[in-house]
């Protein structure tokens, strides 16, 4: 087995993610090859949406309206995806997971979309490590340091993610003791000790993964891709940080003085 000096390095951080699995929520015209479109009931894609102000509709399609004497609200007519749901990669190592979500990113996202991030680990001392009340702030803070990063504008899905901490679809609890032992999902378990619908949900017993579900969709498939990314690094940070703190100390065991036992038989000689 490869020694841990040896294992490859993330971002200068040694990678102890083993495999990562993504599932993509969305809208699509045509089901990427190889791949299925699973059903997910929060993904709603309704034909007519209300757009804004007259103004706003201007500044998005430009001087093409001015002609056509449009009054506020603007109610425009807005494609229905033919296939809506979403679609779950295998266990992908770091290195494929760019190619696949290119190849499958869907063509239609919204505020209900979701992007969900699983991952597994060489050592299953590290899921333990990250079996802890701290790794849920601390996974948070990565993913709104990303959205700051990217500059996201303030009406982007991603920001009531990580500032609502009672979000419907990603609370920020800890909820890891009882959502460990959980065999299958439960789509009724919101208000429960062992709700999925948390920012970290730490599904072992169903996937063998630990599932980060605060991230949202993302216009391009190359921005979700730096999320994703986000979620992994920020992970190997957290894992390197513990594993610094807790470094092992020399214990020296005192030995017993050496003692002789000695028997007699209590027999009289015949």
């Amino acid at each position: 087995m490869a020694t841990l000096g040896k294992r490859p390095r993330l971002n200068g951080l040694v990678n102890r993610i083993k495999l990562v699995g993504i599932e993509l929520e969305g809208g699509w015209d045509i089901v990427p090859s190889g791949e299925s479109v699973g059903r997910d009931g929060s993904v709603k894609f309704p034909q007519e949406q209300i757009r804004g102000t007259f103004e706003e509709e201007l500044a998005r399609m430009g001087n093409r309206l001015q002609s056509r004497r449009i009054e506020p609200p603007v109610t425009v007519q807005m494609p229905v995806p033919a296939v809506k749901g979403e679609i779950v990669s295998k266990p992908l190592p770091v290195d494929k997971i760019a190619g696949w979500v290119t190849h499958c990113y869907p063509k239609y996202v919204n505020e209900t979309c979701g992007l969900h991030v699983h991952m597994s680990f060489h050592h299953r001392i590290n899921y333990s490590r990250l079996m802890c009340p701290e790794f849920t702030p601390f996974i948070v803070a990565k993913v709104k340091a990303f959205a700051m990063e990217e500059q996201l504008p303030k009406g982007h899905p991603q920001w009531p993610r990580v500032n609502r901490k009672d979000h419907p679809f990603c609370a920020h609890l800890y909820l890891g003791e009882g959502q460990v032992k959980m065999t299958k999902k439960d789509y009724n378990s919101r208000g429960k000790p062992y709700s999925r619908y948390t920012f970290v949900n730490y599904c072992e017993e169903q996937h063998h993964t630990l599932e980060v579900r605060g991230l949202s969709m993302y216009d391009e498939p190359k921005q979700a891709i730096r999320a994703i990314m986000a979620v992994v690094s920020g992970t190997n940070e957290f894992l390197s940080k513990l594993r610094h703190r807790e470094r092992p100390e020399r214990a020296t065991v005192k030995p017993r003085p050496e003692s002789r036992q000695e028997f007699r038989s209590y027999l009289r000689a015949a």
